[in-house]
């Protein structure tokens, strides 16, 4: 309880030390003559400043009071603290004090605390509202009578039960989603368990083995730990078990966003919620700080993160639908959760990759596509098809930036240091993961684990239109290459940067 405010303790330091230094700044000759005379001044005023934030519960304050409880709270605290230090100025007449530099001071410390107190309550105000269980009306009926609560049969309590639940789906739900939940399971029937909750205990505390079907009416995005989430829903059904969710995709957050606020000021809003909410996270540095403030709370998530995670943790997708501006997902249980490492947020990545000899080698690249993406290559393959025999129709996988980098080869880069570690050579059929490495024919896959793969793929060679065009492609460099292995990679080498330069191909 205590941590989070002492954090907030700490920034206020670190915002009105640089207040000042900046104000400092601005003074002619300030660094010469004020900063060594202001030193001491400023530590005492500094003292004043977190004495009374501390007596006005400033820091506190953004926890317990709400967006105008803390704003009132910031402002009579940083309102004290000037006056206080003007007294003592103009009380001692400490004429050479700049009032440039200390009204300065106050007020930009003063702007940027309600401007963090704002963006701490628009991220975590969805935390406040009250979760909730909703059980099968049948399984409620049940316990009762095993509790001695009710007597009689089933039929005589049954309907007010589900008329009970009905009503409460309708109301957090509305009816469109109503309507979607009843197309695809049905909500009353014994073994489905319909909750309402973020919280992985709510999802532990049911028993094992009981139910078949499980349906969450919250946003995925307010789950601290989804992961987890995930893997209890997992363990709670058995295979081919159903679980419905819902969510907010980054198209969906940036829809809402765009629409919330007037013109001008929605795309500022947009691209403020974009470096906080999809910037921070993927860095070492800033990423304590998003959680500092949201925990966790309305993140934003992309539709192939969302389904990556899903796959990650055993689970397949049966049908998508958008409604009531969300995306529900229909997965069912197909295998037990992945135990390799999850998917990281970083910019640069590492994909485990089909080397010489079937070795597993580790390929080193700048992320070009959202996290988890990596566990749904098939679905994307499967319900999508291929431009060209190589990369994905329509991938939504791929990232805004990573288009780009692509585009310039920039997210090939980091694969020299493969070439450093020799496990690449600089011309060579693609590495690829296991996934695609299972699409080839049984000959193909003997062929391609005869050598080591390459950073410049024959692609750039022949061009190929379809999978059957891409694997005859590779068929004929290995074919080449088995027979002369210098002359042929200094050949595909050139023909591929002609290519490239000239005709500007692309893998993507």
């Amino acid at each position: 309880m205590f941590r989070k405010p002492l954090y907030f303790l700490f920034y206020d330091i670190v915002l009105v030390t640089g207040c000042f230094l900046f104000w400092v700044w601005l003074k002619p000759a300030s660094v010469r003559i004020y900063l060594p005379n202001y030193v001491m001044p400023f530590l005492a005023f500094l003292s004043i400043w977190l004495l009374s934030s501390v007596f006005f519960q400033k820091y506190r304050s953004l926890f317990h009071k709400g967006l105008k409880g803390s704003s009132w709270a910031i402002l009579s605290a940083n309102g004290i603290a000037l006056s206080v230090s003007v007294i003592l100025i103009y009380g001692i007449r400490m004429e050479y004090f700049s009032r440039q530099i200390v009204f300065g001071t106050v007020l930009f410390a003063s702007v940027a605390e309600l401007f963090v107190a704002f963006l701490f309550y628009q991220v975590t105000h969805a935390a406040e509202e009250v979760e909730s269980t909703f059980q099968s009306p049948r399984v409620v009926t049940y316990l009762l009578k095993n509790e001695k609560k009710v007597t009689g049969e089933l039929p005589e309590i049954h309907k007010p039960l589900e008329e009970k639940i009905r009503k409460n789906l309708i109301e957090n739900c509305g009816y469109e989603v109503y309507n979607i939940l009843s197309e695809n399971i049905d909500p009353f029937h014994p073994k489905t368990l319909i909750l309402s909750t973020t919280t992985q205990f709510n999802v532990d505390k049911h028993p094992e083995g009981y139910f078949e079907n499980i349906i969450n009416i919250k946003n995925i995005n307010d789950i601290r730990f989804i992961n987890k989430f995930f893997r209890a829903i997992n363990d709670k059904l058995p295979f081919g078990g159903i679980f419905i969710g819902c969510g907010e995709t980054k198209q969906l957050r940036k829809k809402r966003i765009l629409a919330k606020y007037p013109l001008i000021i929605n795309y500022i809003a947009y691209i403020v919620d974009f470096i906080f909410s999809r910037v921070l996270p993927k860095f070492h540095v800033t990423k304590p700080i998003y959680y500092f403030f949201t925990n966790g709370l309305n993140r934003a998530l992309s539709k192939a993160e969302i389904l990556g995670r899903l796959y990650y943790c055993g689970f397949e997708l049966v049908r998508e639908i958008y409604a009531a501006d969300k995306y529900f997902f229909i997965v069912h249980k197909v295998d037990c959760p992945h135990k390799s490492p999850h998917s990281n947020y970083g910019l640069f990545i590492r994909l485990r990759r089909i080397g010489k000899n079937n070795k597993k080698i580790t390929v080193y690249k700048l992320r070009t596509m959202h996290p988890y993406s990596e566990y749904i290559q098939d679905l994307v393959y499967s319900r999508h098809g291929s431009a060209d025999g190589d990369k994905a129709l329509n991938d939504y996988r791929i990232t805004s930036l990573g288009r780009i980098f692509r585009r310039l080869w920039l997210d090939e880069l980091p694969m020299l240091l493969n070439i450093i570690k020799r496990e690449i050579k600089i011309v060579g059929v693609r590495p690829l993961s296991e996934a695609k490495f299972k699409m080839y024919p049984k000959y193909m896959q003997e062929k391609r684990t005869r050598c080591k793969p390459g950073l410049i793929p024959p692609f750039y060679v022949h061009l190929p239109n379809s999978f059957k065009e891409l694997v005859a492609s590779e068929e004929k460099y290995l074919d080449e290459y088995f027979k002369h292995p210098l002359k042929t990679d200094i050949k595909y080498f050139f023909s591929a940067l002609y290519n490239i330069i000239v005709k500007k191909a692309r893998s993507s």
